[in-house]
């Protein structure tokens, strides 16, 4: 079977869309293979004009199969978005696939790069689009990422979930589908958030629209805008005392996510120790590397992680330290660095901001 790749050399607008709406007319497959909803291929075709960011422009072509590949990282509401607006002029989208692999970008991914970037020094701006790309990448890379095929899966799900707010014991999670425990305190916090922080535009419309009439008096805002935000601050500040004071931990989901995931972490402090015994880091490296694959291999297929036990048998590494010295340094759970430290000084302070008033 031939492939035909077709990739972007450039900054984008080079017009890629309209040349795999093109090559799809003969293709059986057309697959994204990465990038996010950052990007936008512009079709026109007999269905009108149509900027995809995420679904493969081969979408028109009825005898086509689409891919959404492990390497992309998928905003789901630009996705529901855009299959909205193809299946409303008539596209089908049924043909349309999605890698259970590929990482889900979250709200807070998006939050994270609006913030890296307005950290950044004049000068220094990457020029990101804010769309979360980039650290949905990262928690890929560092293997901590949430994937499309995990939200199908809901027992798998809470074990990647590892604490909740409280949840009454009449609470109804959802209306629809009884296992479900919606954070409904947190979403509470989240919605006023946006709302106390829209309200600064309504203040300043009011002040404008005023201007020619009062122009010494702005009782408008003191009326409306002042009160309403007060009030809704207050509530986020009690809704965020209810979560703190009953915040629940899961040690369970804890301890199964450090088992299975935080050996992979581990093998950098194991590589320093067998460079420091006199080893070849970079062919050590290739032999971690080799069994590092083959154990994400495994729980992928739903098996235990053998990496610990990989690791401590090999020869080209027990050539160097004691198997029991390599189970110690695969030892995850100690594997923390300042973080416990960081954690406490944080949560003292969001303490003290807390109650200071108390």
């Amino acid at each position: 079977m031939a492939v035909t790749a077709v990739v972007g050399a450039q900054w984008g607008d080079e017009g890629k869309g309209r040349i795999v709406d093109y090559l799809a007319q003969n293709a059986d497959f057309v697959i994204r293979f990465q990038g996010g909803d950052n990007a936008g291929h512009t079709v026109v075709n007999a269905y009108g004009k149509f900027a995809l960011h995420l679904i493969p422009s081969g979408i028109f072509n009825p005898h086509t199969t689409c891919l959404i590949g492990a390497g992309t990282v998928v905003n789901i509401e630009t996705l529901l978005e855009e299959l909205a607006n193809l299946e409303k002029v008539g596209v089908d989208t049924r043909r349309l696939f999605i890698s259970r692999r590929a990482h889900l970008i979250l709200p807070f991914h998006r939050l994270l790069d609006g913030a890296e970037e307005r950290s950044r020094k004049v000068g220094w701006k990457v020029g990101t689009t804010k769309r979360g790309i980039g650290p949905t990448y990262s928690d890929k890379a560092a293997r901590q990422g949430l994937r499309v095929g995990e939200i199908l899966d809901s027992a798998r799900l809470r074990t990647r979930l590892e604490w909740n707010e409280p949840f009454g014991q009449h609470q109804i999670g959802s209306s629809a589908m009884p296992f479900k425990r919606n954070p409904i305190t947190a979403e509470k916090i989240n919605s006023l958030a946006r709302y106390v922080a829209a309200l600064p535009r309504v203040a300043w419309d009011n002040a404008a629209h005023s201007l020619l009439e009062r122009t010494l008096d702005d009782s408008a805002n003191r009326r409306t805008v002042l009160p309403a935000a007060f009030l809704a601050v207050d509530e986020l500040l009690r809704a965020g005392q209810r979560v703190c004071a009953d915040l629940r931990i899961d040690d369970r989901a804890v301890a199964h996510n450090l088992a299975r995931y935080g050996l992979f972490a581990a093998t950098e402090r194991l590589l320093l120790a067998l460079a420091r015994a006199g080893g070849e880091r970079q062919q050590l490296h290739a032999v971690i590397r080799e069994h590092s694959l083959a154990a994400w291999a495994a729980l992928q297929a739903g098996e235990e992680n053998p990496l610990r036990q990989a690791l401590s048998t090999d020869a080209r590494i027990t050539r160097y330290l004691t198997p029991n010295r390599v189970l110690e340094l695969l030892t995850a759970s100690d594997y923390v660095g300042e973080a416990p430290a960081r954690a406490r000084n944080m949560a003292e302070s969001l303490r003290q901001a807390v109650w200071r008033d108390s």
